[in-house]
């Protein structure tokens, strides 16, 4: 028999560094631990409390998906941005999630697809600030990979594929776009493999 998953806990703790066990609640009332899985820290998006933190798993890519079934996923809204992705070459659609109380895994650069009205992509995305640049506040910009036009207003679903690496502070905009080319070239071999 199939359950529905109806919610998913995350224990409250003072301390959100620690890792914690999540548990799943399905249909029917039962509770599900999922033993191994980790959380780390999460900036949660709330207009009211802008220091609200929650946690999710790390590992987006293995225990999180064989517990959903799926890959995890979110729906956004493309918004202007300071379009800096296309002048390094690799132009982003900056998105707005639809709900703001939507739980996102850590920063970091992710291998993603990308669902529209006009078509599906494969990309990479950054989830996270963009310490190279002094911008420390949370952004969802994904690049797709053979996407062109304008995208503004345009509701995309986006599954995380796999993470690819941590956030990281360059020493120069070459040494950020060299990273982004040998992050594109992992984000499509993991697009390969998933």
């Amino acid at each position: 028999m199939r359950k529905t998953i109806t919610h998913i806990h995350w224990p409250d703790a003072p301390d959100l560094w620690m890792p914690y066990a999540p548990a799943i609640k399905v249909s029917g009332g039962t509770t599900v631990y999922l033993a191994g899985v980790t959380a780390a820290p999460v900036y949660h998006h709330h207009p009211h409390r802008p220091q609200e933190f929650d946690a999710m798993p790390r590992d987006m890519g293995g225990q999180a998906r064989a517990a959903l079934g799926r890959h995890y996923a979110f729906r956004g809204v493309v918004v202007p941005g300071q379009q800096r992705g296309r002048d390094l070459g690799y132009p982003t659609l900056n998105l707005e999630l639809e709900s703001a109380r939507k739980l996102l895994p850590p920063a970091g650069v992710y291998a993603v697809r990308a669902h529209a009205a006009r078509g599906s992509f494969g990309g990479m995305m950054n989830l996270g600030p963009r310490p190279t640049f002094g911008e420390f506040d949370r952004r969802l910009e994904v690049h797709l990979f053979g996407a062109t036009g304008d995208w503004y207003g345009e509701a995309v679903h986006v599954e995380l594929v796999e993470r690819l690496r941590d956030t990281t502070k360059f020493d120069s905009i070459e040494a950020l776009v060299s990273q982004l080319g040998r992050d594109a070239e992992a984000a499509r071999f993991a697009l390969t493999q998933a």
